[in-house]
This record gives C-alpha cells, structure tokens and sequence, in this order.
C-alpha cells in the first residue's frame, strides 16, 4: 500500500517534468531551423560549384576568422561547424545501440514491472513482443500514468496507449532524420538494418545535442567508460563510442563497420586477444593495452600518453 501511494503521489511531478522536457526538445528544434536550412543552402547550392571539399573548408575557415575577430562567438562556431557534420554523419552513428536501450514486453505483467520503468528515466519506451527485434510500438510514460490514475496499475492497458513506431534505416542522415521527425511530430525513431533486425533508437533530443552539444538534466548519468587513474593513465571500457573516445582524448580514429571502441580494436588487430595474451596498439600520441577480454569482445583496456 506504501508503494502504491507512494507512486501517486509522484505522478503530478513526473508528468511535469516530462511535459517541460517534451517543450525544451521543441523549443531548441525550432531556434535550429534556421540553421540547418542556411547550412544546407550553402552547401547544395555554393559548394557544388566548386571543389566540394575546398569550398566547405574555406567556409570553415572565414568561420573561424569571424570568431577571432569577435563578429560571432565561439559556440556559434561550434554551433555552424557541427551543423556542417550534422548533415554528412549518419544516423547509426549517434544511435542507442539495442544493448543500452531500455524495453518493455507487451506480455509482462506490466505491474510487476512499473518500477523498473518508472526508474529507466525515459519518457518515451519500445515496446516488443515475443523478441526485440519486433518493435511494435512507442509507449510515452505520461500515458501510463494518466492511464493508472484512471484505472489503476494493476488495469494498464498498453495496447490502448502505444503509438506507432517509425522505422529508419541505420544509413538514414541525421539531417534528413531530423526534417522527417520535425515535420511528423515524432520523438523517437527506431533503427534497423537490411534484415529489419532491431538497431537501435534515435531521439529528436539525440539530433539536436549534435548541434549544441550534451543537453543534460537531473536524469542524465556521470559518464563511467572512463576512469582516470593519474594524468597520463586511464582505463577506459571499450563498449564505448569511437566518437566519445576521440573527443575525450583529442583523437581522429576513423569509424568503419563499428561504432566502438572495441569493435575499432579488433578490426586493427584482425582477430579477439585470447584473454591471457598483452596486445598493444599505438595510435597517435597514445597507447592502447589491452587489459580484460571475455565473451569474446574486449572489456577494458588502459589508455596511457606516450608524449
């Protein structure tokens, strides 16, 4: 009885804070339009006269003369700058992989099960039935709640309150998936590869911290894929993304077909370490040691400067 009281009595703040996150996503997609369409304008209609690559650098370059001569800021530059990758980078670049995202069966006691959904943080949930890879909708956990309040937990209907998911190919570009889910007044979309296996998800929130960069609130967690050990050693986990592992330690490691830092490990080395076996790599000013592998993919490794 506690526990159902005290599930009540939050539900006017989580709609709240739910609603104010739903309004922040609409109000920053909105301030970028104007960005995005003066970006693509340049770039289909300036760029594609002359030597695609120079053009877009020179561009970048009278952006950043501008910055030091004080016409713009500095995270308008960044804000430009981002934009001109928003529109080359693909969508299974900044995904959720299906690993880290969080679902609910349709066929679990969705009782049984309230708590583990109302502590995921999330305000929008897939919803399978019989495996993941057959998404069959989006459950908003607003509606769950004005639902519960209506009939209770013990009487929520899913079906009733699901919306239909939008399917995007992993290729799709972020700018594109952008326009689409703009225009459709949709929040999530679901990735899938050529065999329509399940990918992934990419929010509106996703596409628009891009451009701006992290958009953290009281829900987002502290990063834990890097653990510094003094200032020249880190152990890092390797399920972390190539692009957050650039960024972390001023790298330009090339994607390929992975998304990770292991997956970027064992496509230079051309197989999985044996568990026992000390494999190194050296990229850039860096040193990568492999320190933990099991189930057959590397878990950590210890990143340490060589200069």
């Amino acid at each position: 009885m506690e526990s159902d009281s005290h599930r009540h009595s939050n539900q006017p703040i989580l709609i709240f804070l739910l609603t104010i996150q739903k309004k922040i996503v609409s109000i920053l997609s909105i301030i970028l339009r104007p960005f995005l369409k003066i970006i693509t304008f340049i770039k289909s209609n300036i760029l594609k006269k002359e030597n695609g690559k120079v053009s877009e650098e020179y561009i970048k370059s009278l952006i950043c003369k501008s910055e030091e001569e004080g016409i713009i800021q500095t995270y308008e530059k960044n804000m430009i700058e981002s934009i001109f990758k928003f529109n080359d980078t693909k969508s299974k670049d900044i995904m959720t992989s299906r690993k880290d995202t969080f679902s609910i069966n349709i066929d679990d006691d969705i009782e049984e099960n309230i708590d583990k959904l109302l502590n995921s943080n999330y305000s929008r949930i897939p919803v399978y039935k019989d495996n993941i890879d057959n998404i069959i909708g989006i459950v908003h956990v607003r509606d769950i709640l004005i639902q519960a309040k209506d009939r209770g937990f013990e009487n929520i209907n899913l079906e009733e309150i699901m919306h239909k998911p939008y399917f995007v190919p992993t290729s799709e570009k972020t700018n594109e998936l952008f326009k689409i889910l703009q225009n459709n007044k949709i929040h999530m979309a679901i990735l899938i590869d050529e065999y329509g296996g399940f990918c992934g998800i990419v929010t509106m929130e996703d596409l628009v911290e891009e451009i701006v960069g992290d958009i953290e609130d009281e829900y987002d967690k502290e990063n834990n894929n890097i653990l510094k050990i003094n200032e020249r050693i880190f152990i890092v986990d390797c399920s972390i993304e190539l692009d957050e592992f650039n960024e972390a330690f001023n790298l330009e490691l090339e994607e390929g077909e992975y998304n990770t830092l292991n997956g970027y490990i064992i496509n230079q080395l051309g197989e999985i370490p044996k568990s026992n076996e000390k494999v190194e790599i050296k990229v850039e000013n860096v040193n990568i040691e492999v320190v933990k592998v099991s189930n057959k993919k590397i878990e950590k490794v210890k990143v340490s400067y060589i200069n």
